[in-house]
């Protein structure tokens, strides 16, 4: 099956997500960030995407915000902006 533009995978695709409100998201990663990011989800028996998720959800969590909107998490009012330490 191809995934260019127009083919039936894509229109496909793009149908369910169109249903079901999905959007996506694009990262760059070098080759062994990928590779780091396979071997982990294998290690969790997770899909790449929904280990992908869940870890921002965590990130979310770690920072005081609610993954679901975004939003500081009820009681973590104040900006946590910058607290993460860089990779």
């Amino acid at each position: 099956m191809t995934y260019g533009a127009g083919s039936p995978a894509a229109l496909a695709t793009a149908r369910y997500r169109e249903r079901r409100g999905v959007k996506q998201a694009q990262i760059q990663v070098t080759p062994e960030d990928m590779a780091a990011l396979d071997a982990y989800a294998a290690a969790l028996g997770l899909p790449r995407a929904t280990m992908m998720r869940r870890c921002i959800a965590r990130c979310m969590i770690a920072d005081g915000y609610d993954p679901k909107t975004g939003k500081p998490a009820e009681g973590r009012a104040e900006d946590h902006e910058g607290d993460a330490p860089a990779p």
